[in-house]
Formats: C-alpha cells, sequence, structure tokens
C-alpha cells in the first residue's frame, strides 16, 4: 500500500500558502517583457533547430524584401478584390463582437486624438466632403438604410439610447430648456397648430384615458383632498380674497343665466297651456 505523501492539515496548510502568495504575487510590463522572452527561448530550445533557422531566416528575408512583399500583396489584392471582400465579410461575421469590443475599447484610449483627426480632415477637406456627399448621398434610401438597422436591432439600439440618456441626464435637460427657451413662440405656435387640426383625436383620446382610469384617478383625488384639507382650504380662501370681484361677477353671471332658462321654461309651460 502506496503512503500518503502529506496529511491533510498539511495539504491545508500549503493550500493557505498558495493564495497568499497568488495575492501578493504581481507583474510590472518589464517583468511580463522578461517573462516572454523566457518562453521564446525555452520554444526555439525545445524545436527543431532547422524550424528556428527558417524562422529566423523569413524574418531576414522580409525585412530585406519588404517593398517587394508589399508590392505583391497589392497587385493580389487588385486582381482579387471579390475573394478578398467575401474573405474580411465572413471574418468580420465570425469575429463581430471580438472587433466590437476592440473598436470601443480603442475609441475610449485614442478619444480626443481621432476627434482631433477628424476636425482637422473635415476642415481640410471641406469641399471635397460636400461634393462627395452631393454625388453620393441618397435620402430615401439612407432613410430605408437607417430604419432596416433599427428594426433589425431593435433591443440593442434602445438599450444604448437609454444608457445615454441616462449617463447625460443633466446635459440633455439643460439642452432641452435652452432650446425651448429660444424657440418658444414656435413652439405653442406648433402645439397650438396640432392640436387644432388633432381636436377630435385628441379629446378621444383623453376620454379613454380618463374612461380606463377613473377610478383610480378619482380615488387619488379623494386620499389628496383628504391629506391636505387644510391646506386647501387655506389656498381656497387666498383664491376667494384676491378674487373676489370677480368671483362676484362670476355668480352674478350664473345666477342670470339660470333664471333667464327658468324664464323661458316658464314661458314655454304657459305658450303650451294657453294651446291647450
Amino acid at each position: 500500500m502506496a503512503k500518503k505523501m502529506f496529511s491533510p492539515e498539511e495539504l491545508e496548510e500549503l493550500r493557505k500558502a498558495d493564495e497568499e502568495i497568488d495575492d501578493d504575487f504581481s507583474l510590472d510590463d518589464d517583468d511580463r517583457a522578461l517573462s516572454r522572452n523566457l518562453e521564446n527561448e525555452a520554444i526555439h530550445d525545445r524545436l527543431d533547430h532547422r524550424y528556428t533557422g527558417l524562422r529566423k531566416w523569413r524574418i531576414r528575408y522580409y525585412d530585406t524584401h519588404r517593398e517587394e512583399i508589399l508590392a505583391k500583396s497589392r497587385s493580389y489584392y487588385r486582381a482579387n478584390p471579390v475573394r478578398i471582400r467575401i474573405r474580411k465579410a465572413k471574418h468580420r461575421e465570425a469575429s463581430a463582437e471580438k472587433i466590437a469590443d476592440y473598436r470601443a475599447k480603442y475609441y475610449q484610449e485614442n478619444r480626443e486624438k481621432e476627434l482631433s483627426y477628424a476636425a482637422a480632415y473635415r476642415e481640410e477637406n471641406r469641399e471635397v466632403i460636400r461634393s462627395l456627399s452631393a454625388v453620393r448621398y441618397d435620402k430615401d434610401k439612407e432613410r430605408d438604410k437607417k430604419a432596416r438597422y433599427r428594426e433589425k436591432h431593435r433591443d440593442k439600439v434602445a438599450a444604448r439610447q437609454k444608457a445615454y440618456r441616462e449617463s447625460h441626464r443633466e446635459v440633455l435637460a439643460e439642452k432641452q430648456a435652452v432650446y425651448r427657451e429660444e424657440h418658444r413662440e414656435s413652439i405653442l405656435a406648433q402645439q397650438a397648430e396640432y392640436r387644432k387640426e388633432n381636436r377630435e383625436k385628441i379629446n378621444a383620446d383623453r376620454r379613454e384615458r380618463y374612461q380606463a382610469r377613473r377610478e383610480q384617478e378619482l380615488a387619488q383625488a379623494a386620499a389628496y383632498r383628504e391629506a391636505n384639507r387644510e391646506t386647501l382650504r387655506a389656498r381656497a380662501a387666498i383664491y376667494r380674497e384676491k378674487n373676489r370681484e370677480k368671483i362676484r361677477e362670476r355668480n352674478a353671471a350664473r345666477r342670470a343665466a339660470k333664471k333667464a332658462a327658468s324664464d323661458d321654461e316658464k314661458r314655454r309651460e304657459s305658450g303650451n297651456k294657453e294651446e291647450l
């Protein structure tokens, strides 16, 4: 029977020691570079010396014939555009998530540099960009393209928009307030025009919403009045004090209208009796 080398207590002590070493262990860039060099040397030691020599020869050949190799590559790209396009499309489809993560990481790390480069390029090539946009841009085609993309990636677009609104809530609110203040008259005119053109639809929607939430809104109103009874009474007293004349005129108008309606009703009844 084989004898155990370590007892359970000793194994537990070894495990704790390994955890302490792992927690304290860290590498900087120099340590990582040294580790890579050691790994490469170990790999080369294990490989056949003929293969190692071939690899070194390829590196030297590429350095010597760099321009010639690049020219051959360009000529191959020009001669086989369809094949290269298909191969790139397959690669993008197979590595879509990896490519998206890399682009997002690169953009975050180089955001200021990319923005400054784009601004400088647009400034230097303003006329060229305008002419190309006029030739290539098809408004209906672009609209359909964007609509298809939104339909295909509906959940992704919604999540991205929601995250943007959450992270820029204060900036968006400030921009909206500034825009509403600068375009107050036009906004009011547009709203009035819309209400005028869609009066029946708006009233139907309001009635439908009211009927659907009638019991809930009545209950909420009753609860609010009960909880704020004294406040509402104080507000009503202040309003009556400030608008005493207005209230008196309104009440007088109501009484006059009621009296006129009553007189009309009496005249109709007396007329009916005389006819009989």
